[in-house]
């Protein structure tokens, strides 16, 4: 199993396991209609302005459909949240199972 967050690493060279895993941390970083070339991938930017416990019910439901959409050779095990839930921060980390 492997966890994944917003803040992974960026290798343009990346095979195998490591580029499910950055396909998946690109996932995590963009807003639908940010991608010009698949305006659907992404989390739903209209969450940002629900309150905390909204917002992460909102995001888990997010994340897992766009992974599952978009990187199907992965199972999302969980998500959970780091950051500062009283100012409003939260990035996931999300713990996937690549499938072989």
């Amino acid at each position: 199993m492997s966890v994944v967050t917003v803040d992974y690493e960026i290798n343009i060279e990346a095979e195998g396991d490591e580029l499910i895993l950055q396909n998946i941390s690109n996932i995590l970083r963009t807003y639908k209609g940010e991608n010009a070339l698949n305006r659907e991938i992404g989390i739903n930017p209209s969450i940002v302005d629900s309150s905390i416990s909204k917002a992460k019910a909102m995001i888990i439901d997010d994340i897992i459909e766009q992974i599952s959409l978009n990187e199907n050779r992965v199972e999302v095990v969980s998500v959970e949240f780091e950051g500062d839930p009283l100012s409003g921060i939260l990035y996931p980390k999300v713990e996937v199972k690549i499938i072989e």
